[in-house]
């Protein structure tokens, strides 16, 4: 994921060069934090959605499946997962198993919207306790960061020269318009889930989890309706006859010094941050095997399940954060501004408060952003079929509803990046494989795969980072370390586990 990070700090720096520097704006803030966070490889270990052996992890999709899990104790030690999606460049000459010096970036020419989407998280640690055969709680600790950017259809054909000539080949966009936010925060969640009713047919069960949450870092910045003419005193020129838009940040990265320690620098920068909570609600309908009913005994878990069905709310809430010193909101242009005056006017800054004095210089209305703001938490419905089939096969299919967009100007919103997931698997205690299969909220269709092997579970979002040269960074990768200490043995009487196929 290094790397990954340096292939986009690189596309950033010649999408955004010196005679381009007007675009940022719309731009700088989504690709910031994703070159700054890709090292965080994402809350969801998509392959293993639906399966039993999840255990601490399945609270990702709905808090009532750790009730599936055959042990009773079930620890996340570390995970880590990242998902990307853009459609504005491409790295080619490049693959996982290529040297990073053949990496180049293009950006893809074309009149059309431009969007960049990013979910990262860090698992640090996850636990699953059955405390009994109809009650389990979980306990998580994550750290989340989301990014997104989008802008309004404009042509780009890969390259131009300076601010005019880029005007010129838009001669048919009506106005131009972009936004971009980021949100990341830790969280420690507390999950409970029950048996509400079971009988030889199968069990109803239900989980709740709450997420208690420390907003770390938030920004977000919106472009409306800029309009250029034609300078009827320049053949050559266009003025700036209307727009508005903003940029804020959240302030604890003020509190930054370079001349201060690593350490000072850290303990400034969470000081002051805002506390906030969030909920999922999940529930789940498990049928069991024929063989298991027909040898229905009240208090034991199915030796295994036929089908199930799994429906969930996930992420209510929302992070909210102060505006930092040289966030700011402009209005209007002043008259005459003519578009080659962005060339020098941008050509120079180094930071936000020279970026401020930039615009000051063009712009008729121009105030600092006071108090706070909020960007709501990826809030979706999930519903998740999952079928047992001979010979350790399974099938998972899977769809999300997301019920906010990220391109809303009245609201600030993150989103997951997964519409629809198809997921056949081969699976045991010990090992597995899956190949998920996934459409994106952009219409991406993704063929990953995982492997598991002991307590180890890694995976790929997107199998072209292996074999084509073309597809990074659209795609992602997962990673997660997981162990069942403490007395999880099948013979344990203290606890009667389901016999799962070794």
């Amino acid at each position: 994921m290094i790397q990954l990070r340096q292939i986009i700090v690189t596309t950033f720096t010649r999408i955004c060069s010196r005679q381009q520097q007007w675009l940022l704006p719309f731009f700088c803030m989504a690709l910031l934090t994703v070159s700054g966070s890709s090292k965080l490889a994402a809350q969801q270990l998509q392959a293993l959605h639906g399966s039993p052996f999840a255990g601490s992890l399945s609270t990702d999709y709905n808090p009532a499946t750790i009730l599936d899990a055959p042990y009773r104790w079930d620890i996340t030690l570390f995970g880590v997962q990242g998902k990307t999606i853009t459609n504005g460049f491409r790295v080619t000459n490049y693959n996982l198993f290529s040297n990073i010096d053949s990496a180049d970036t293009k950006a893809k020419p074309g009149y059309f919207r431009r969007y960049l989407h990013g979910s990262y998280s860090l698992n640090l640690l996850h636990a699953q306790y059955r405390i009994d055969h109809k009650q389990a709680v979980s306990f998580g600790v994550n750290l989340r960061n989301y990014v997104h950017g989008s802008s309004t259809p404009f042509y780009f054909n890969g390259y131009f020269k300076n601010s005019v000539d880029f005007v010129n080949q838009n001669s048919k966009t009506p106005y131009y318009g972009g936004n971009a936010q980021t949100s990341s925060w830790l969280e420690y969640n507390f999950g409970y889930a029950r048996i509400l009713h079971e009988n030889e047919v199968g069990r109803w069960q239900a989980g709740v989890q709450l997420r208690i949450m420390n907003a770390v870092s938030g920004a977000n910045s919106r472009v409306n309706n800029i309009v250029v003419t034609p300078d009827k005193n320049s053949a050559n020129d266009y003025i700036l006859s209307q727009g508005n838009g903003y940029y804020g940040y959240s302030a604890n990265y003020d509190a930054l010094d370079s001349n201060q320690s690593f350490r000072t620098n850290y303990r400034n920068f969470l000081r002051g941050t805002k506390w906030g909570a969030g909920i999922d609600l999940g529930v789940e309908y498990v049928r069991y095997a024929d063989e298991y009913s027909s040898n229905y005994n009240p208090g034991k878990m199915p030796a295994e399940y036929d089908w199930k069905v799994a429906i969930s709310l996930l992420d209510l809430g929302r992070n909210s954060y102060n505006y930092g010193k040289y966030s700011m909101g402009f209005s209007g242009f002043q008259d005459n501004v003519q578009v080659s005056r962005l060339d020098s006017t941008f050509s120079k800054y180094h930071n936000l408060r020279r970026l401020n004095d930039s615009l000051r210089t063009i712009v008729s209305g121009f105030d600092s952003l006071k108090g706070g703001f909020t960007i709501n938490n990826p809030a979706r419905l999930l519903v998740s079929i999952d079928k047992s089939l001979p010979n350790n096969f399974y099938f998972n299919a899977e769809v999300q509803l997301q019920f906010a967009s990220t391109r809303s100007y009245s609201r600030i919103n993150t989103r997951e990046l997964t519409a629809i997931v198809l997921t056949p698997r081969w699976e045991t205690k010990t090992w597995g494989v899956y190949l998920p299969v996934q459409y994106t909220t952009e219409g991406n269709t993704w063929i990953g795969m995982a492997v598991k092997a002991g307590p180890l579970i890694v995976g790929l979002h997107n199998l072209a980072w292996l074999f084509s040269k073309s597809a990074l960074p659209n795609g992602g990768g997962y990673l997660a370390l997981q162990i069942h200490p403490w007395g999880n043995h099948e013979d344990d009487n203290s606890y009667p586990c389901p016999r799962y196929p070794r």
